[in-house]
């Protein structure tokens, strides 16, 4: 049995690979440990997070493999003739598992916002700095450079 150094070494690995967007099934597997067991100890251990840039190096490089691995189950799923229609299937199920796994890496490292509501708040914010920006005498250039920085029209 490992010790409890090693357990707590062990679960923090857990934590910090979730955190960078790995899934639980994959901890489990990798970690051989059951999914409801790998569930707690991703939920309820603080991740190994002291070097901020280290965590964000490897979720860019999590997100690198992950958009990787999309691009080849995409070329996969489109290349089995219907006539492997289960395997089609199946191909098409994996790719969207791993397009969400990529989605939450995306949105954890802010590639994504983390909700669809998030995106209209910003628009709005973006809007209403362009409106009160409009009431002063800026260049019309200024104007159209920021708008289109912020992503929304003049």
């Amino acid at each position: 049995m490992a010790s409890a150094d090693d357990q707590a070494a062990r679960n923090r690995d857990i934590a910090t690979a979730y955190a960078a967007g790995e899934s639980i099934e994959a901890l489990a597997s990798k970690f051989e440990l059951s999914v409801s067991r790998t569930r707690t100890i991703a939920a309820n251990v603080r991740p190994a997070i002291a070097r901020p840039a280290a965590a964000m190096r490897l979720a860019r490089e999590r997100r690198e493999q992950y958009r990787e691995t999309v691009a080849e189950l995409h070329d996969l799923a489109r290349r089995l003739p219907l006539s492997q229609a289960s395997s089609k299937v199946g191909a098409y199920r994996v790719l969207l598992e791993a397009l969400e796994a990529l989605t939450r890496i995306e949105s954890a490292t802010g590639y994504l916002p983390t909700a669809l509501d998030d995106l209209a708040y910003q628009q709005t914010i973006a809007t209403t700095v362009l409106e009160v920006l409009d009431g002063f005498e800026l260049p019309a250039e200024a104007i159209e450079e920021l708008s289109e920085k912020l992503g929304v029209a003049a």
